[in-house]
Formats: C-alpha cells, sequence, structure tokens
C-alpha cells in the first residue's frame, strides 16, 4: 500500500475510534463513522492495513473479537486537533500528528466478520421506517433494493 494513503487510512481510522478508557469500537461502528467522515466506506483490505499499522505504532489495541480501542498515546495524538478541526478536516488535522507508520502484515480481519458488519450497516433492520429503509436503499441496483422482501 502507498505510504501516503496509509497514513490518510491509518488517520481516519484514528478519528472513528472513540475515546475512552474502556471504548471498544466496533466494525460497524467504524464502519459507520468512516461512512460519515469520508462518505464511503474503506475495503477490508484498507481497514486491515490502517488498523495493522497504527497497532504496529502501538496507537491502538485490537481484541480477538476485533473490537478497537486507543492506547493511551493513540488518545493523545486523537485529541490534539479536536478543538478546531471540523468532521471532515479532522483526519488530515490527525495525520499530521503521526509517527512514522509501517503496515504489520500479521494483522487479518476475517472477511465474514467485514462482510457482516458491512451488511448490517447497509440494510437497515425490518423495524426501521420505511423512509429509512427508502432512503438507505437509493443508490443500490434495482435488483438489490427488494431482495429481502
Amino acid at each position: 500500500m502507498d505510504p501516503a494513503y496509509l497514513r490518510s487510512d491509518a488517520a481516519t481510522l484514528l478519528a472513528t475510534l472513540t475515546p475512552g478508557k474502556k471504548r471498544r469500537s466496533t466494525i460497524r461502528g467504524i464502519l459507520s463513522t468512516w461512512d460519515m467522515i469520508q462518505v464511503g466506506m474503506p475495503s477490508r483490505r484498507t481497514l486491515e492495513a490502517a488498523a495493522g499499522a497504527l497497532s504496529a505504532a502501538r496507537l491502538i489495541t485490537i481484541d480477538d473479537d476485533w473490537r478497537l480501542s486507543l492506547t493511551a498515546e493513540g488518545a493523545r495524538i486523537r485529541a490534539i486537533p479536536s478543538g478546531w478541526a471540523g468532521m471532515r478536516t479532522f483526519p488530515s488535522a490527525i495525520e499530521k500528528h503521526l509517527p512514522p507508520l509501517v503496515g504489520d502484515p500479521e494483522v487479518t480481519l476475517p472477511a465474514e466478520l467485514y462482510e457482516c458488519a458491512r451488511d448490517d450497516y447497509l440494510r437497515p433492520r425490518r423495524g426501521a421506517p420505511r423512509w429509512l429503509r427508502w432512503f438507505l436503499e437509493w443508490g443500490q441496483p434495482s435488483w438489490q433494493r427488494h431482495s429481502d422482501r
């Protein structure tokens, strides 16, 4: 992966994580926050490369169930620009404070976990209001729109 993209993706991932000592972010939560910040979701490879780089730099920890949490240094870097950065500029403000990053090839996000989290985010539950279901289905190919009905 290109080092410039790795830094940018790592900064975005760091921005998606919830600060706090006992806070652990799920893949589904990360995908929804990433989508809000970057107006698009990361691929599984992008997410595992960014997580591997941040983990190798000791800025985050990754649990066995792939819940991510900030270390003390990760929380410190994430908190630096919070007073003046907007949602879309937050990752670039964080990126300026990141140490040199190197990917960790041993970090592997299970495909099933990623796909399950992505599907849960993209498909609203049956109890969701009709307008919300329509809004979330908008932009999907017509053959996917009503596949669960």
